[in-house]
């Protein structure tokens, strides 16, 4: 390895880019493919959820169901508003 680092080392600059581009990409690559041949798995079997994802999901429905409700509160107030004139 440490050869290949002196000989990369003595080429021109674009050719030490198109070692590092190609680097790069066999090792994004690898990646991908580990990534991809581990998906069905981690679909098929979700990881089962913390107190802080619960928590934050609560509170995130409660903000939503109150707007929800502000939204419907103010739109009884509009037609209360307009049948008594």
């Amino acid at each position: 390895m440490k050869k290949y680092i002196e000989q990369v080392k003595q080429r021109s600059t674009h050719e030490r880019r198109q070692v590092a581009v190609r680097v790069a990409a066999s090792i994004t690559g690898v990646m991908a493919l580990a990534w991809m041949a581990t998906l069905g798995v981690r679909l098929a079997n979700p990881a089962p959820k913390t107190a802080v994802q619960q928590g934050f999901e609560t509170q995130m429905a409660s903000v939503f169901s109150a707007f929800s409700l502000q939204g419907k509160q103010q739109n009884s107030l509009e037609v209360a508003t307009t049948t008594n004139q």
